[in-house]
């Protein structure tokens, strides 16, 4: 395998000349600076250490093993699953874990779509996709399983309620997916079974959740695919979008820098990925292992054209060169790079990448540039741990594949290592990617900025080139805030309220005020319940109407009446037109309907719905006297009558001809029996 290029003293003068052209000169500086942040070089990494579930303590520390599955939620916090299925959380900002849940390494599936805390995914290995949506919730599909089974599930994660739930897919091991349609969404579809592929993206735009290629059942020989799927969180939907799992295909390069339909970053496994400012993903190397193929190129793929880019690196498999410390030039390129799963993004929204040889690269999207940042091409940097906590330029830690890596609020990346679990963090030098004069641009937006009185709101941070935050919130509870994302900010009395938000980063700071951002609606009119005979009534003018018995819904029950069946406790849920909701309860009702009944079952109404005659069918003979009633759900009489023979009422029917459209009761007594059914005139 060539590691290297061999330059001739003629193509060096030729790439002095080139440099002047296509050589960007960022800075002389170091890329930055790593910390040993935690753990212990000492003790191993077999065994963990913890407390009650959520508590953070200074010695906990997980079991960190070799390509497992990480996340970061919307608060800034880390996310791991350990051993087995073993979740536990990392706060950046006071440098500790806390264990959260799991016990077992076995899957519990429970029902599709229903959270339950029994449920969970069990351990999964052998790099595993994750995301983490918009709503902070955590997601995870397929790899293999404790059993060494290939899945093909998606699970969602819920940081609120700390429960898995299984959204779609199959329970099935080794299941060959549906894929339906290529660009058809469907409920029906799902990908094959994955491992060995960390390329998912999430469009932020959309809360979608993308992925590309990796090991599948369909291609274990290579372990590999080509194909790209869209999954829609809104509509649970799964969409083929690109490619496909059948065959071994080398990548179809184009013209770099050019998008085209026919281009495709072919058959791999994939584990560096990206998302630019601009919602495009991107992937870097990645590899086949069978037989050996390994990458170092880098590829765009824009959602607005379904197209692939390729942007950089050689296409061919292992070839490298760099030209220097913080120098962006068009011919740096790292080594391949399989099995590496450094994907930090700066605050400018240039890549970063840990690779062989502990170098440090960085990636500009807008030129397409590699620079690499620190580190001598080609040779190895020593790994030293310094002093645990204290930043020295001489620190490096040890690069080893399948470990974790995370971004925080702040611009700072970290790095779990697998060997000895190990966390540590680089800050980086923005002097050295060419970003150091940007300055911060405040922005953000909010779960809803109309909302009804008392309730709360909470807030997406969508700053750039920022680490520190200062919000305001004049009229809400709390009525400031330093969090990068505020969470449920309230307001309890109608009117407008601005909303305002300073961002500071190192080359200083902006301000956005938004006058009138929030509004608080007025308030619902007041409700209250009467009861007139069995009908009750709440007050009218409301958008909706949802009633409930004994704090259970009544299904159907959604007008401003309902006619009370049964004694005991209602009430009635009203929504105005603004989605504000009033709620008024009625304690104790005492219905007639509860004495009726007593012969319900021998008691049939046909047809139902009825037009001009409604029959009665009974189980039994009766030929004593009776009364009838047909009343209005709201208790208004219509029909009344009475006779000495139920059995030739039952032949003759009754007549119901000059009833409006509608819903009524029928209602009958006869000598200690009673019986009232509901039955539709159409």
């Amino acid at each position: 395998m060539t590691t290297g290029i061999h330059l001739s003293k003629r193509f060096l003068l030729f790439l002095f000349f080139v440099y002047s052209f296509s050589c960007i000169e960022k800075s002389f500086a170091q890329g930055g600076v790593w910390t040993w942040m935690h753990g212990d070089t000492t003790i191993g990494n077999n065994y963990s250490i913890h407390g009650p579930p959520g508590q953070f303590d200074p010695s906990y520390r997980p079991v960190v093993l070799y390509e497992r599955c990480s996340w970061k939620d919307k608060q800034g916090m880390f996310w791991l699953m350990a051993n087995g299925d073993s979740l536990w959380k990392f706060d950046p900002s006071i440098n500790q874990w806390a264990f959260i849940r799991g016990s077992g390494n076995y899957a519990n599936y429970g029902v599709k779509g229903v959270s339950n805390p029994m449920n969970t995914p069990g351990e999964r290995i052998l790099t595993t996709l994750t995301w983490a949506d918009t709503s902070g919730n955590l997601w995870l599909f397929g790899s293999y399983n404790h059993s060494y089974n290939l899945c093909a599930d998606l699970w969602k994660f819920d940081v609120s309620t700390l429960e898995w739930t299984w959204i779609s897919g199959s329970n099935i091991a080794g299941d060959f997916g549906n894929f339906g349609i290529q660009g058809i969404p469907s409920v029906n579809n799902y990908p094959s079974g994955r491992a060995e592929n960390n390329t998912g993206w999430v469009d932020s735009s959309s809360n979608a959740l993308w992925f590309y290629g990796g090991q599948t059942p369909h291609n274990m020989g290579s372990y590999g695919s080509y194909d790209l799927w869209k999954y829609e969180i809104a509509t649970n939907e799964w969409t083929w979008m690109k490619g496909d799992t059948i065959g071994t295909l080398n990548p179809v390069f184009g013209t770099k820098g050019v998008p085209d339909p026919l281009n495709t970053p072919g058959t791999r496994c994939t584990y560096s990925k990206w998302t630019d400012n601009n919602g495009h993903f991107w992937l870097h190397g990645g590899g086949r292992f069978i037989p050996n193929v390994y990458f170092n190129d880098t590829w765009k793929y824009d959602i607005s054209n379904n197209c692939w880019t390729w942007y950089n690196g050689l296409n061919n498999t292992s070839v490298g060169f760099a030209l220097g410390n913080c120098f962006e030039y068009t011919a740096n390129v790292p080594l391949n790079n399989y099995e590496n799963k450094f994907n930090w993004k700066d605050l400018c929204g240039n890549f970063w990448l840990l690779s062989i040889y502990n170098l440090m690269w960085e990636f500009t999207p807008s030129t397409g540039n590699w620079n690499l940042t620190d580190g001598t091409f080609n040779v190895t940097t020593t790994v030293n741990f310094g002093i645990k906590g204290i930043p020295d330029t001489a620190n490096h830690p040890f690069f080893s594949y399948g470990s974790e890596t995370w971004t925080d609020n702040n611009g700072v990346f970290w790095y779990l290592e697998r060997y000895q679990g190990t966390m540590w963090k680089f800050e980086p030098d923005l002097s050295c990617s060419g970003c150091s004069g940007i300055l911060p641009v405040a922005s953000f937006t909010s779960d809803s900025a109309t909302i009804c009185p008392g309730s709360c709101t909470s807030f997406d941070n969508l700053s750039l080139f920022a680490n520190t935050y200062q919000w305001s919130f004049p009229g809400g509870i709390p009525d400031t805030s330093t969090m990068d994302n505020p969470q449920n900010i309230c307001y309890a009395n109608p009117g407008s309220y601005d909303v305002q938000l300073i961002a500071s980063g190192a080359t200083g700071s902006d301000t956005v005020l938004l006058p009138g951002y929030i509004t608080v609606v007025p308030a619902p009119s007041p409700q209250g319940i009467t009861q007139t005979g069995d009908t009750l009534f709440a007050n009218s003018g409301g958008a909706s109407y949802q009633w409930y018995y004994n704090g259970n819904m009544i299904s159907g029950a959604t007008d401003y009446f309902y006619v009370a069946m049964l004694n005991g406790d209602y009430n009635v849920l009203v929504t105005d037109s603004n989605g504000c909701e009033a709620e008024a309860v009625i304690f104790n009702v005492l219905t007639s309907v509860e004495h009726l009944n007593t012969f319900q079952d021998e008691l049939k109404l046909y047809p139902d719905p009825a037009g001009e005659i409604i029959f009665i069918k009974w189980n039994s003979s009766f030929d004593v006297s009776y009364e009838i009633s047909v009343l209005t759900l709201l208790g208004q009489e219509v029909i009344s009558g009475s006779g000495s023979d139920l059995d030739q009422l039952s032949n003759n029917g009754i007549d119901i001809s000059h009833l409006s459209t509608g819903m009524y009761f029928l209602e009958i007594h006869s000598k200690g029996y009673s019986a009232r059914i509901k039955f539709v005139k159409k």
